[in-house]
């Protein structure tokens, strides 16, 4: 866990030179990662705390200034791709309800104990990337970590059909 840390903190500061050009036209693409507090979430059987925090995700992008372009649950972690859909957008409120929202369908759906981590990782992508990689990639973790063999076997993996540019 600590070298793929230094990895992305690495990858972070080499990155940080395009954080203004992804603000132009009042466009921010964030990426964020999710720890989840404790032990593992539990993502064998029916997966009914998992489709919840899943809908939940879904439910609340719907209404909110972000766009949801990918997701990616792991037992450990979530990984999502999000769009600002207007210049006042704030990525700290929108996360804080999202937590809050995930962590109570999480846990009517049976989920047992804290589902976050008090912190996260976000980055800001350049508007000069690909976006439909960034989000493959992101689907593709699934793969990397050896939980199934192509990344559309992943029951919470999703990235959307068209990216907005």
């Amino acid at each position: 866990m600590a070298d793929n840390l230094v990895k992305y903190l690495a990858w972070k500061r080499k990155r940080a030179m395009f954080a203004d050009q992804s603000r132009e036209d009042n466009r921010l693409v964030c990426a964020v990662t999710m720890l989840v507090d404790g032990s593992r979430m539990d993502l064998n059987g029916d997966g009914g705390p998992a489709r919840a925090l899943i809908a939940a995700l879904e439910e609340i992008t719907k209404r909110s200034p972000f766009e949801l372009l990918a997701y990616s649950l792991l037992p450990d972690h979530l990984n999502i791709l999000l769009a600002a859909r207007s210049a006042g957008a704030s990525l700290r409120l929108f996360l804080n309800e999202m937590r809050l929202r995930c962590h109570k369908a999480y846990r009517k759906a049976g989920g047992k104990g804290k589902l976050w981590q008090e912190h996260y990782i976000d980055h800001t992508l350049a508007l000069s990337e690909d976006l439909t990689l960034a989000a493959r990639k992101m689907v593709s973790v699934p793969v990397e970590k050896g939980l199934v063999a192509k990344p559309g076997d992943w029951a919470y993996a999703w990235m959307a059909p068209k990216m907005p540019w």
